[in-house]
């Protein structure tokens, strides 16, 4: 064999690698996953190893922190049986059911256990800080009523008074954050309109509307550019034939309007992770097309939260 790895290319070394790394991985996972069976039975003890972490040490190279998480796991999914199988068979990696195993839940089991089957770890990380944020909102939301109920004084706008205080700092928190983006000579120009009596409010939404425009135009001649190239190169005649894209490779022009629409950050509204992927919400592979009115800049872990919601 090492004779024969010798006259391998780069590739099918690299390629060899990655089989029997693959292989190596999921025999692991389906070790581990019979070891709170052999706990159990206690098994060990009659095959003369001292304990379940003897036993695991020396038949799989396994650590004592990987079989007291593997315990800890089959343990709190007992009554979740789809992620119970999953961890038994070695179907999902441990560290995957380690992240989702503070929010799973028999009602939402399921629906975590196809997901994070195709999701890598990132975006599993992703999707657990999301349910957590909706956890904590739904349960902020029930302490509220149950703390206040009906008799909650309300103000203008139909908020409690506790509620009413924290959008106040949630709004002070903000203002602050909008100061410290805006340069000082902003700062001095709007300082002198303000001193006029100018109201700023109206000059910045302009400003702001405009740039909108200019932004859904320069998307709508990207979609005429391509629906015209398309009838050139196909000799079609009808007006407004459906524009094909010729690869999967995204114009500079495309990047460039979602970046100025977007920014260099994720386009989910709570996420600060920087964008590194631009996601079809018209499938491409559907479509075949590229366009920017339907795609978005997305982090690694929203990307494939996308797609794993369109499987």
């Amino acid at each position: 064999m090492k004779d024969n790895q010798k006259f391998m290319t780069d590739p099918e070394l690299y390629a060899l690698c990655k089989k029997w790394g693959a292989e190596a991985l999921e025999a692991r996972r389906k070790f581990v996953g019979l070891l709170p069976e052999v706990k159990s039975r206690r098994l060990y003890e009659r095959r003369g190893y001292s304990s379940i972490y003897h036993f695991a040490a020396v038949l799989g190279g396994v650590s004592e922190l990987l079989v007291n998480d593997v315990l800890r796991l089959e343990k709190r999914f007992e009554a979740m049986p789809k992620l119970h199988t999953a961890l038994v068979t070695g179907e999902i990696g441990l560290s995957k059911l380690a992240r989702i195993a503070s929010v799973a839940e028999v009602r939402n089991e399921g629906e975590i256990c196809e997901k994070i089957r195709t999701l890598s770890r990132r975006a599993v990380d992703v999707l657990v800080k999301e349910m957590n944020e909706k956890a904590q909102s739904e349960k902020l939301v029930m302490n509220s009523e149950i703390l206040w109920g009906e008799e909650a004084q309300e103000n203008g706008d139909g908020l409690s008074e506790r509620e009413s205080k924290a959008k106040t700092l949630a709004g002070q928190n903000h203002d602050f954050e909008i100061l410290n983006a805006l340069s000082p000579e902003v700062k001095m120009k709007l300082k002198e309109l303000i001193d006029k009596e100018i109201d700023v409010n109206l000059i910045i939404l302009d400003a702001m509307g405009t740039r909108e425009a200019e932004i859904a135009r320069q998307k709508i001649e990207i979609v005429e550019a391509q629906k015209a190239k398309h009838k050139v190169k196909s000799g079609a005649t009808v007006v407004g034939s459906k524009p094909s894209a010729e690869s999967r490779y995204i114009p500079v022009k495309i990047r460039k309007v979602l970046k100025l629409e977007f920014g260099s950050k994720c386009a989910y509204e709570e996420c600060q992770n920087r964008s590194e992927h631009i996601h079809h919400e018209k499938p491409f592979a559907y479509y075949a097309e590229h366009d920017p009115r339907a795609m978005k800049p997305l982090c690694r872990g929203h990307h494939e939260l996308e797609h794993a919601c369109l499987e």
